[in-house]
């Protein structure tokens, strides 16, 4: 066969066009970039909100389609003993702590970090070091990052703030839950960088899967879903009592009443109900402990009131169409309560409240306080775009600062 050669100015111009032009038709005619997928985040089944939020970020995301399992890393404690999955879902579970696993079992995968607030520079799955090797393996190998619904707090270290700013500079886009997180991490990137955004927490992309069959009025179950962590007591136990006790005297046997742990570990949510109900010393009050995505839909489905200083409970709740009484103590749980058009109470207030404007409150005087449903649409829709990859027709793009460059 003979060889061409480009022999003038002209040839050789017109011979480099036609190189650029099939250049161009073989990106245009690629296939859809489509790649096994890896989840990282603070799981580990010991805490609902975080398992409903890898729920979501499992059935949301753009997953591969040759059949390949999804990569799940999280807490040393992976599943088993507290909290159970699906294995329809085909998920590969790899703790943080066996990091030569967790990369060998990255290589090729997109990866999805989030959400919850896993920016935070502690030990353990918010270390930014262990996060930075996990990207890292990921952009080597072809995947791509994102951070999706994510919360940043306390990054004041120059080491932390450092790690954590290569990290976002590997990522094709950073979908903050809450604008005071985009501003951290903007401030850490040392850019206004539009890529970084404010996208809601995930678990509102579940919402057409969490909706309840029958309104909250036709419901009869009062569900507190406490906070008690051993460093961090949000609200006094005492002033919790009281209130379920208040409930309790006007409701009779009307409406059942439950306590629901979200942080199944002894010394947390389980430690300070097992301290209500010594005070109470109600025999028909339940604890409800919930063990797998399913369990968490079927039983809001059927709770009429929500009352929470947790902000995943009031946003499952709003999904399942419950009547919700968030309880100030995180600025997290204000911003939602204040975007679904829900009041928002301390525990103290509560108290303070004349009876029929506590009934009213808490949904057991007629009806309660329903999340706005205009809002609730508009959250599904940023938690879902929160998951999506950027469009891209092919994988040899580098990404600075979160925009692809080629």
């Amino acid at each position: 066969m003979k060889k061409i050669t480009a022999t003038s100015w002209t040839d050789r111009q017109r011979w480099g066009n036609m190189q650029l032009t099939q250049s161009k038709n073989r990106k245009t005619n690629a296939p859809k970039f489509n790649r096994p997928l890896a989840i990282l985040g603070a799981y580990g089944g010991l805490n609902v909100g975080d398992e409903i939020i890898c729920h979501a970020a499992v059935h949301l995301s753009e997953r591969g389609t040759d059949g390949t399992d999804t990569l799940i890393i999280g807490g040393p404690d992976m599943y088993g003993r507290y909290w159970e999955h699906d294995p329809a879902d085909a998920l590969k579970f790899v703790s943080w702590r066996n990091l030569i696993a967790a990369m060998r079992n990255m290589v090729g995968r997109n990866l999805i970090i989030g959400g919850g607030q896993i920016i935070d520079g502690r030990a353990g799955i918010g270390n930014p070091a262990v996060q930075l090797v996990l990207a890292t393996v990921s952009r080597l190998t072809g995947g791509r990052i994102i951070l999706s619904g994510v919360g940043a707090i306390n990054l004041d270290r120059p080491l932390t703030r450092f790690l954590y700013r290569r990290l976002f500079r590997l990522a094709s886009v950073v979908n903050c839950r809450d604008e005071r997180s985009a501003e951290t991490i903007r401030a850490i990137s040392k850019s206004n960088n539009p890529q970084i955004n404010t996208r809601n927490d995930l678990v509102f992309g579940l919402l057409d899967w969490l909706k309840g069959p029958v309104p909250a009025a036709q419901r009869n179950i009062i569900a507190v879903a406490i906070h008690h962590a051993p460093h961090l007591a949000l609200t006094p136990e005492k002033s919790v009592a009281d209130m379920i006790r208040r409930i309790r005297e006007n409701v009779g046997d009307r409406y059942k009443i439950h306590l629901v742990p979200h942080d199944f570990r002894d010394d947390f949510d389980p430690f300070m109900i097992r301290k209500i109900l010594e005070r109470l010393q109600d025999d028909n009050i339940e604890v409800q402990n919930l063990r797998s995505a399913d369990q968490v839909r079927d039983y809001y489905q059927q709770v009429r009131t929500i009352i929470s200083i947790r902000m995943h409970p009031i946003i499952i709740g709003a999904c399942a169409g419950c009547y919700c009484v968030p309880l100030a103590a995180t600025n997290k749980l204000t911003d939602v309560a204040g975007r679904l058009r829900l009041p928002i109470h301390t525990v103290e207030e509560t108290l303070e409240l004349d009876a029929a404007d506590f009934c009213n409150l808490m949904g057991i005087g007629g009806d309660g306080h329903l999340a706005a449903t205009d809002e609730l649409e508009a959250m599904k829709a940023e938690a879902r775009r929160s998951l999506q990859f950027p469009d891209r027709r092919d994988n040899t793009a580098s990404v600075n600062h979160g925009t692809e460059v080629a």
